[in-house]
């Protein structure tokens, strides 16, 4: 994506961009709506939307997995691992906000392909 740059944005949309990689929710009003004609605005929406996407299932998973294994042995651990997992994730998603906010681009590598393509 050539055009990253977030100068040409009104201060709702910023807002809307923001809230979408903090909350997910938001993305949706992005993606689902007349909004996703902006290439920013559907870029930035896709890429949150991706991003939560990714990390829930993964989460889900493992504490799927904990379940499941703790009926045969004790794998507390990987519940416990998730939920360090998710913290950091949201660490993540709060600097990806950030970025955003100071102007600069924001690619997450494999995400930002697939959210390049929806744009």
């Amino acid at each position: 994506m050539n055009k990253i740059s977030n100068n040409q944005l009104s201060f709702s949309e910023k807002a809307l961009v923001v809230f979408s990689y903090i909350l997910f929710f938001p993305s949706f009003s992005i993606i689902f709506t007349d909004r996703r004609m902006d290439e920013q605005l559907a870029f930035h929406g896709g890429q949150a939307m991706f991003l939560w996407l990714f990390m829930i299932i993964v989460v889900v998973a493992l504490k799927a997995l904990a379940a499941w294994g703790s009926v045969y042995i004790d794998v507390s651990f990987l519940g416990i691992f998730s939920s360090i997992l998710f913290f950091a994730f949201w660490l993540y998603v709060l600097k990806c906000s950030f970025v955003f906010l100071m102007g600069k681009s924001v690619n997450i590598p494999v995400i930002s392909n697939i959210s390049d393509r929806l744009a």
